[in-house]
């Protein structure tokens, strides 16, 4: 069961900068906004994402 777990969980976290990207493609209307707002989260996801997988055997 953690096995599965921990594979959706990083198949989700694997999907949230693509998200990201998408979502920042379609809300904002200016090229520099929108890089703004892609290394905005480029950034986060580089952050959090080895936190989170450090989570993943603690939890």
């Amino acid at each position: 069961m953690p096995a599965t777990r921990s594979l959706l969980f990083g198949a989700g976290i694997a999907a949230l900068p693509i998200a990201a990207l998408a979502a920042a493609s379609t809300t904002t209307t200016y090229e520099a906004d929108r890089t703004r707002t892609i290394v905005a989260a480029q950034g986060l996801s580089l952050a959090l994402g080895p936190a989170a997988g450090g989570a993943l055997p603690v939890g």
